[in-house]
């Protein structure tokens, strides 16, 4: 049965300890990666059920990844500056996106360990970007394209963050477990 503390299901741990038990290893990192959106409170609750260092590694790669997404999420002031007026401005008679244009909110964020929610077009864009619409599509465009280059970044480096070789790795991995000869 999955336990639900403060309206957190907890699916995401109780597989994760299941796949930690069973040494399936290929599919921990991106449970780790799920499990890091529940609070702390929600993942000591589930502590005593848990295997010591399946917990252990599960805290320190929600720190990596906490900071890493902090970093990240302080960055993203400087990509707007870099993307605006750029080469791929749209802006008509060859003028280019005047400098107003920030973030806004950006403190909202920084608890955040779901790529997809702090990379996505309508947070940063809709959501965050002021004035609204802030700067041209062209610019727009660059600032995404930017900002998805960043997230896949991140992406990469969460197999290490749980101290576990790179996505294409566990990948192969995966393809051996479950290759019928």
């Amino acid at each position: 049965a999955v336990e639900v503390i403060n309206g957190e299901k907890r699916y995401s741990i109780t597989l994760l300890q299941a796949m930690f038990d069973s040494n399936v290893d290929y599919m921990l990192p991106i449970l780790y990666y799920s499990c890091c959106s529940y609070s702390m409170e929600a993942i000591l609750a589930e502590s005593p059920s848990m295997a010591p260092e399946c917990l252990r590694t599960l805290l320190i790669g929600r720190e990596k990844l906490q900071l890493r997404s902090k970093k990240y999420i302080t960055k993203l002031p400087d990509i707007l500056h870099a993307c605006t007026g750029s080469t791929s401005c749209m802006m008509p008679n060859d003028k280019k996106c005047p400098p107003i244009a920030r973030f806004a909110n950006l403190c909202d964020l920084v608890e955040s360990t779901d790529l997809c929610v702090i990379a996505s077009f309508r947070t940063i864009c809709e959501r965050m970007l002021v004035p609204s619409p802030g700067i041209c599509k062209g610019c727009r465009s660059l600032v995404m394209r930017t900002i998805e280059s960043e997230r896949q970044k991140i992406w990469t480096e969460i197999p290490s963050m749980f101290g576990h070789p790179d996505w294409h790795v566990l990948q192969e991995k995966l393809h051996a477990a479950t290759c019928i000869s």
